[in-house]
């Protein structure tokens, strides 16, 4: 099982509409098995694939170290949000020894929880709630890969530098150094903003981070959002002005599948 975590220390910058994406991109690959840990009490990403829900919530991860896939389940599982996700980070204050003790107890829970379900899925992707604390800590000590959507404001670089040194700084102190960051998304672009685009080029020609820029974007697009409220893959809308929107998203999609599996090029998305 191959883990991928969507993280960014500041919220609504689309984690959950991209955690969304990338799930039903990658369970639609052949043969492929797809797990969501959905661990935003916000539960956008549970709402989105509560019809791939199973009895199992994201909360339990930190409870057992027993926890089990459904023994009957579609190429797509969702382990929701819930309201006892949240009481996570009020456990302990982590800034103190006790709680330091708290953090690796729940750390070591979760990470032997995905270590449990390696068996039963190709895939888990996981959606993590803004700010840093306990959940975001446990999903970065278990994961391969970690992307980070970014939107284009001015302080873009510094969003930037920010969420790269929590990434490397957490992989190192938690014991998962090998944890490849595939990159910065720019999310929401607005190809008619001047500033946008100044901004993107911006890092794109910055020394010290265009290498973490993933080489495509999402653009603000109805499309997009009209996906998530009818809880299908966008390209599966029937409008044709969902064609821009579904390129783009598949070409995202492609490029992060591609960084987790080298050895394979890029196919076309199934449609069984």
């Amino acid at each position: 099982m191959k883990t991928l975590v969507i993280a960014n220390q500041k919220g609504g910058v689309g984690k959950s509409t991209l955690t969304c994406l990338v799930a039903w991109f990658l369970a639609q690959r052949k043969n492929s098995r797809t797990a969501v840990i959905d661990l935003d009490s916000q539960g956008h990403s549970s709402r989105t694939l509560t019809a791939n829900a199973c009895p199992v919530r994201s909360s339990h991860l930190f409870e057992s170290a027993a926890v089990h896939a459904p023994s009957e389940f579609n190429k797509l599982v969702l382990y929701p949000a819930d309201k006892a996700v949240a009481t996570v980070e009020q456990r302990a204050d982590i800034r103190t020894a006790a709680g330091q003790a708290e953090l690796r107890r729940c750390r070591d829970t979760f990470r032997a929880n995905l270590h449990g379900l390696r068996e039963d899925y190709d895939y888990c992707v996981i959606d993590t709630p803004p700010g840093p604390g306990i959940r975001m800590i446990s999903a970065l000590a278990a994961a391969d890969y970690v992307v980070s959507p970014i939107e284009l404001e001015d302080y873009s670089l510094a969003a930037m530098h920010e969420t790269l040194q929590y990434i490397f700084g957490v992989a190192q102190k938690h014991g998962n150094p090998g944890l490849s960051v595939l990159g910065i998304l720019c999310n929401r672009f607005t190809f008619n903003s001047t500033r946008q685009r100044e901004l993107l080029q911006e890092l794109r020609e910055s020394e010290k981070y265009k290498q973490y820029l993933i080489p495509a974007h999402l653009s603000t697009r109805a499309a997009i959002a009209k996906s998530t409220a009818d809880r299908i893959p966008v390209w599966e809308l029937p409008q044709s002005s969902a064609r821009d929107a579904s390129a783009e998203v598949l070409k995202v999609c492609g490029y992060l599948h591609e960084r987790m599996n080298p050895e394979h090029t890029v196919a076309e998305v199934s449609r069984g």
